[in-house]
């Protein structure tokens, strides 16, 4: 089974539109995110737990990656 949004719902706009998702994993957890909208940007922030690392993702047009160990 993959990741799939079971659903997602507008909490905030102003400046920025904030969302609040809730995804159902691989596992079949449920779990929640808080997802930014600004303009034509996005930027997703995934999180490695078990190695300590965390992978930058921004999007504008292009795609550029940053990879950072903690």
């Amino acid at each position: 089974m993959q990741t799939e949004i079971i659903e997602s719902k507008e909490i905030y706009r102003g400046f920025i539109a904030l969302r609040l998702a809730t995804l159902r994993l691989a596992d079949g957890a449920r779990v929640s995110r808080e997802i930014i909208e600004h303009g034509k940007a996005a930027g997703v922030l995934p999180n490695d737990a078990r190695r300590g690392a965390v992978m930058l993702v921004l999007a504008r047009v292009g795609l550029s990656v940053t990879k950072m160990r903690t």
